[in-house]
């Protein structure tokens, strides 16, 4: 290696242990997510109090809110609550590092993209309920003051925006969508988002957001980031985000685990990733890429960093497992792989006992870093890891015998079986009988479906696991049942139910009222 890239190396090495101690800090403090959701609420909290300072400062001489009512002030706050928020939303869209920084990796990051967008949703909601109760609190009768909730009666473009929400929320809340699809109604988000900005700091003359302005340019820059992310999500990202090209060399259907395997040689340089990582990949219809459809799917990496092969792992089912079985049938075809995400990888816990469980096709990221013990062992010198493989049978799990080959290599990695036909369905205290392990002193990494990351995490609280020791790794897209998702999405879809709902029938209640009024 020469010295220019031995000082390269150096330096990623130093910024990588950088990054670990500043995550190992955050889990001290109650943990990245926590951490997000902090950022969010000050986000919002600075819109805020510029808005009140304002109010305060111009209260003396008769300011904009005097004699106003607490509905109006009510409606206002939610309405740049809301404002802030979907920016917010769009922005998280754009899979930028600091994010899984911030909320603890990137599938967790699509969780609070979910608790977020769904917040807003709620206040967008029922901010313009507020304006009502305010007319009415305020003294006019209840058909002036309906007038807010009559469709497109005051500001069209609000409501435009209002509709483009809807549509992209509400079948996400209550239908079963594919990832597709759900990826695509999102891009909705972007074009209300830029609406909204464009109603409240530019033409914007029904309410006092433009006219106040610290808080205007506080708006201008909230929202030009969040169209910045938009355009680079939507457009830019698709053509200029770094990539890694990659000839399929195979591809191998696993039915037992109903898994989807694609065996992959590099075209150049490889990519770079962690064992545990996945990546995002583009699949190409033909070699000149005249067919491609700029739909990339997140695929786990099942193989070890350094390995000639790539193993790429893609859970079978629904129309783009076709699509990569008709596109890989005719050989020599073509992936490009979109970076590496994910924070589940052995180096960033800072303890050496170890704990991966892993439910069905859940095993996948384990794999690369079984793999990854196996062939430096040296690099792991102390490590002590037990692996659950939880089946429905055991005919059901997925490269055993390659997991059990590597803990031949290495003897700190010790594979057990969850066979669910004869255990029933795993807990914690019988998983610590199955490995004979006081599981309170390990790290604890989980990836599989949701029910089972969320019954085990609760269970490993209660035994007196800290929260900052467990990792987990959902599957990233729209939940599959509602009633297994995690329960931040259940309950925050329950409260926005109740907005939505309460929204919906004031604007049915005004717009017939007046209607019938003359």
């Amino acid at each position: 290696m020469s010295g220019g890239a031995r000082a390269s190396a150096a330096v990623q090495r130093g910024g990588g242990r950088a990054s670990i101690a500043v995550e190992r800090q955050l889990r001290r403090w109650g943990g990245p997510g926590l951490l997000g959701y902090v950022v969010v609420a000050i986000v919002v909290g600075i819109a805020l109090l510029l808005y009140f300072l304002d109010a305060h400062t111009n209260a003396a001489n008769g300011g904009r809110l005097s004699g106003r009512g607490t509905g109006f002030v009510l409606g206002e706050v939610t309405g740049i609550t809301a404002a802030v928020l979907l920016a917010v939303v769009v922005i998280m869209a754009g899979r930028l590092a600091v994010l899984e920084l911030l909320f603890g990796d990137l599938t967790r990051v699509y969780v609070a993209h979910g608790v977020i967008g769904m917040t807003m949703f709620a206040f967008v909601s029922f901010h313009p309920v507020l304006y009502l109760v305010g007319g009415l609190l305020f003294g006019s009768t209840f058909l002036n003051a309906a007038h807010v909730l009559v469709p497109f009666h005051v500001v069209a473009l609000d409501w435009i925006s209002y509709i483009a929400i809807a549509i992209a929320l509400v079948p996400t809340m209550y239908m079963r969508l594919s990832f597709e699809w759900w990826r695509a109604i999102h891009l909705l988000l972007g074009l209300a988002m830029i609406l909204t900005g464009y109603s409240i700091l530019i033409d914007n003359s029904a309410f006092d957001t433009s006219a106040i302005p610290a808080l205007r340019d506080y708006l201008y820059v909230i929202f030009g980031l969040a169209t910045a992310a938009f355009i680079w999500v939507a457009v830019v990202r698709r053509v200029a985000e770094p990539k890694r090209e990659y000839r399929i060399i195979s591809t191998e259907f696993h039915p037992e685990a109903n898994a989807m395997e694609l065996h992959a040689e590099p075209v150049g340089k490889p990519a770079r990733f962690k064992a545990g990582q996945f990546t995002y990949v583009d699949l190409l219809d033909n070699l000149a890429q005249l067919d491609r459809e700029f739909e990339s799917h997140p695929f786990s990496i099942a193989s070890a960093p350094g390995q000639k092969q790539l193993s790429l792992v893609i859970e079978a089912g629904g129309t783009h497992t076709k699509r990569v079985t008709d596109i890989t049938a005719g050989g020599d075809s073509r992936a490009l792989l979109h970076g590496a995400y994910g924070r589940m990888v052995m180096e960033r816990p800072q303890r050496k006992q170890q704990l991966w469980l892993a439910g069905g096709i859940g095993v996948t990221p384990f794999l690369a870093m079984a793999g990854e013990l196996a062939q430096h062992p040296e690099r792991y010198e102390g490590y002590d890891v037990s692996l659950v493989v939880g089946v429905d049978h055991a005919d059901q799990a997925f490269k055993l015998s390659e997991l059990t080959e590597c803990a031949g290599h290495y003897p700190g990695l010790h594979v057990h079986l969850w066979d669910r036909r004869q255990r029933g369905l795993p807990t914690i205290a019988g998983i610590a009988a199955l490995i004979d392990r006081d599981i309170r002193d390990h790290a604890v990494m989980i990836s599989g479906p949701e029910p089972m990351i969320s019954s085990l995490t609760d269970q490993l609280l209660a035994a007196g696991v800290t929260r900052g020791q467990i990792r987990s790794e959902r599957g990233i897209g729209p939940p599959g049942k509602w009633h297994v998702a995690s329960p931040a999405l259940r309950y925050t879809r329950a409260v926005t139910t109740c907005f939505f709902g309460a929204f919906v029938l004031s604007v049915v209640v005004s717009t017939i009222s007046r209607a019938l009024a003359g």
